[in-house]
């Protein structure tokens, strides 16, 4: 045995041998809470492991303290046993079994692979609410644990929002369960109540989580011209009050930017959600003036720039983009582009994308640098067909705002070809009705 080890041993064996036969329990479990608080947690885990060997006292408290003193020397599954061992003597211990969740929680983040664990969680959670079934905290608890399941076994998403539910009907001013509520109702697809929920959630948490949480919701269910507005007050807030607690975060604020680009693309394809009517620095023309296929025409091309605005801010704000899936920032950016027919810069702003699929996946920590190489490879192209203007303008002028030698190499990158522009469609003016003949004389 260790010479350490054996040295706390005989000193918490000499703490029992001087503490009457009746008051040895209390003695051991206040010296070993006593060690925890000063963090001397080997010492602590030989007075505990003392009491469950020695069976003095309640044996069941001693599984429970030797169980806590495990979880803080993060031997977790030491402590699970002993708190299973406890349980088994008294289940009728609720904290018991909500420290037994904890463990398994904690256990499922070192084990993602294994949903078992978290499974276990839930299961534990379920007879501490069997004892204490007003626990609005237990609630949420499971409805979190239900919710991490549901990524693996879609089947409990039903039960979180049962989880939910049950968390409002003891807490309904409680504003983060409405929002944990709709974030998982937008992932079932039931986009009304997930909207509802996230409303409720907005009005009673006036923050700006809520209100961008309420604008997702909005987004999912396509409704963008609800959307839209939400995402430019955060962003007004956010340029208004930029170290505020009132505003999101930096990297939220990226995400912001790009999902108001999203609903922007999003809404010029849906029938009967405009997108904005551009502003007289967009656009000159009045709409009034025009016939209405140009005038959508007009309102899309507002519309596709302010994406472009938008997607390009999150960009700076966030170049490694660690998304890998259509949000991905430059994926959106390519969008941008490709709705105004502008597919060479379209096909540069996918070289993030198109490099990490190339090299067996995501590389986000380089998108920036792909990006760079993208428009070089751009520029590149311009010279070798002629077009010097328009090489230099790419290089000096790029969306990126990148200044880069178009003819450096880029290694590790697997290039591809560069798609021509194609000019936007200009819709015809439909044809004008003939005046009538004039009457003979």
């Amino acid at each position: 045995m260790n010479p350490h080890r054996q040295e706390l041993d005989n000193g918490c064996q000499l703490l029992l041998a001087q503490s009457p036969a009746h008051l040895a329990q209390t003695a051991l479990h206040r010296r070993t809470a006593a060690l925890l608080q000063a963090r001397q947690l080997d010492e602590a885990e030989a007075c505990a492991t003392l009491a469950v060997s020695r069976r003095v006292g309640d044996v069941a408290a001693n599984n429970f303290l030797l169980a806590r003193v495990l979880s803080q020397t993060g031997k977790r599954a030491s402590a699970i046993d002993q708190m299973k061992r406890a349980l088994t003597l008294k289940p009728d211990a609720s904290r018991g079994w909500v420290e037994l969740a904890r463990l398994h929680y904690a256990q499922s983040q070192q084990l993602p692979a294994d949903g078992r664990e978290m499974s276990r969680a839930a299961t534990a959670l379920e007879a501490a609410l069997r004892l204490e079934p007003s626990a609005q905290p237990l609630w949420e608890m499971l409805a979190d644990a239900h919710h991490s399941i549901s990524r693996s076994n879609f089947s409990h998403a039903a039960l979180a929002v049962e989880s939910c539910r049950g968390a409002i009907r003891l807490a309904p001013l409680a504003g983060p369960t409405y929002g944990n509520l709709a974030k998982i109702l937008t992932e079932m697809g039931r986009h009304v109540e997930a909207v509802h929920s996230a409303r409720v959630a907005a009005r009673l948490e006036e923050s700006a989580d809520r209100q961008y949480q309420f604008a997702e919701a909005l987004l999912s269910a396509r409704r963008h011209s609800e959307a839209q507005p939400l995402y430019r007050q955060l962003l007004s807030r956010a340029e208004a009050a930029p170290y505020t607690t009132a505003t999101l975060p930096t990297p939220n604020l990226a995400d912001v930017h790009n999902h108001l680009a999203v609903s922007l693309l999003e809404g010029m394809s849906l029938e009967g959600d405009p997108v904005p009517t551009p502003t007289v620095s967009e656009s000159t023309v009045s709409e009034s003036t025009v016939p209405a296929p140009m005038a959508a025409a007009v309102r899309a091309e507002a519309a596709a720039a302010e994406a472009i605005r938008h997607v390009l801010s999150a960009i700076r704000i966030a170049p490694a983009c660690r998304y890998a899936h259509a949000h991905n920032y430059y994926q959106v950016l390519a969008s941008a582009y490709r709705a105004r027919g502008q597919m060479e810069l379209a096909t540069a702003a996918l070289w993030p994308v198109a490099a990490g699929d190339a090299m067996g996946g995501p590389r986000p920590e380089r998108s920036l640098e792909y990006a760079q190489a993208g428009f070089r490879s751009l520029a590149a192209a311009r010279r070798e067909a002629g077009d010097f203007a328009g090489a230099m303008h790419n290089v000096d002028h790029n969306p990126l705002t990148l200044a880069c030698d178009p003819s450096r190499s880029h290694p590790n990158i697997i290039p591809f070809r560069v798609i021509p522009s194609r000019p936007v469609p200009t819709p015809p003016l439909p044809s004008l009705p003939r005046a009538p003949p004039h009457p003979a004389p």
